[in-house]
């Protein structure tokens, strides 16, 4: 048999070649040395400290890796793009249902398109008998009995006006108070005073 291969001794000095190889290796006395040879070196290896890198090494690694990121694009979400391209959409969608809206709600005609023309307070010498909606009303009601009315829940039940004024705050009840105190006032009999006074 010929001399066996550098390939071949590798592999018989790492213990994986075949059966014959390992026979001639342990035969042949040229083959056993570059045998002993490869593992004599495997063990000077073995036994030799790893040397430690260059100080400077692993500042120069953590600059070159950074740059490498830095270099590097970040990837973007897919649905990104589509919000982008999608939000303009959007702002015109509602920008058409506020106009919409807009439009239903406001007519040209409306009221509150109109300035509000100032209320008159009635006149002292006004009587309600002449209003023609008090008018209206006294006719139509003339026909209905207190009992109908209390049956139609038009009039309201015992003690709701007590019920009313308790909801009121501080600064409406002054007010209702200044407003009875003036009707109070406008509606008081004059008391005749005496002819010697």
């Amino acid at each position: 048999m010929t001399h066996l291969s550098p390939g071949q001794v590798v592999d018989v000095a790492d213990g994986c070649a075949a059966p014959a190889l390992t026979a001639h290796a342990a035969a042949c006395t040229s083959c056993r040395a570059k045998v002993e040879s490869i593992l004599d070196a495997a063990r000077l290896a073995a036994e030799d400290p790893r040397p430690e890198p260059s100080p400077l090494f692993w500042p120069q690694l953590a600059a070159r890796i950074g740059e490498a990121v830095r270099r590097e694009q970040a990837p973007v979400a897919p649905w990104r793009l589509w919000v982008c391209r999608l939000a303009p959409l959007g702002a015109v969608a509602v920008l058409m249902i506020a106009v919409g809206i807009g439009s239903r709600l406001w007519t040209p005609g409306s009221p509150s398109a109109a300035p509000e023309a100032p209320v008159a307070a009635p006149a002292a010498d006004h009587d309600p008998a002449d209003d023609p909606s008090w008018l209206l009303v006294s006719v139509l009601s003339a026909e209905v009995s207190v009992e109908e009315a209390e049956a139609s829940g038009v009039l309201p039940p015992p003690g709701s006006v007590d019920s009313a004024l308790t909801q009121l705050d501080g600064a409406e009840r002054a007010e209702l108070a200044k407003i009875l105190r003036e009707e109070m006032a406008a509606k008081a009999p004059v008391v005749p005073q005496s002819p010697g006074a």
